[in-house]
């Protein structure tokens, strides 16, 4: 009985986590919109930072430091080409809103070309933050593809 129960408790766990990632879902479509906005401007995406889409630490800004109405903290997290660059959302593990969560990472690549052509962005995967280890993780699999 005692092993069910941890397995329905981790079971549980893994939801509840997986639901507060509707957060970088929905926040990873606004800042993916600015992206290829300033590309659309600029005509590139390598010299993008926090700023150029709305990310800081005002109150009216995405959260660039953890704060207490958010599960994540968010940045461009490098951008690697003129046409394509990462998003980050890490886990807020103190002063983020409760309850604080595990030390991990999730991103996704936007590629503006791609993004202009078909709506679709990249997923890359979740870090533990420790190993630094980019893996597959299905919890956020329905966090990727087409933003509307």
């Amino acid at each position: 009985m005692g092993i069910l129960a941890t397995v329905g408790l981790n079971q549980y766990t893994k939801q509840t986590e997986g639901g507060r990632c509707a957060e970088a879902r929905a926040i990873f479509g606004t800042l993916a919109k600015r992206m290829v906005g300033y590309y659309l401007e600029t005509g590139n995406m390598s010299t993008i930072v926090n700023a150029n889409i709305g990310v800081g630490t005002s109150s009216e800004e995405t959260p660039s430091t953890c704060r207490s109405s958010y599960y994540f903290r968010y940045d461009t997290g490098g951008t690697y080409s003129a046409t394509g660059g990462w998003l980050h959302a890490y886990r807020c593990t103190s002063g983020g809103k409760e309850p604080q969560g595990a030390n991990y990472c999730v991103a996704m690549f936007v590629d503006a070309t791609n993004q202009l052509s078909t709506g679709q962005n990249w997923f890359a995967g979740r870090s533990d933050k420790t190993s630094q280890a980019w893996v597959y993780d299905s919890t956020f699999s329905g966090m990727w593809g087409k933003i509307q």
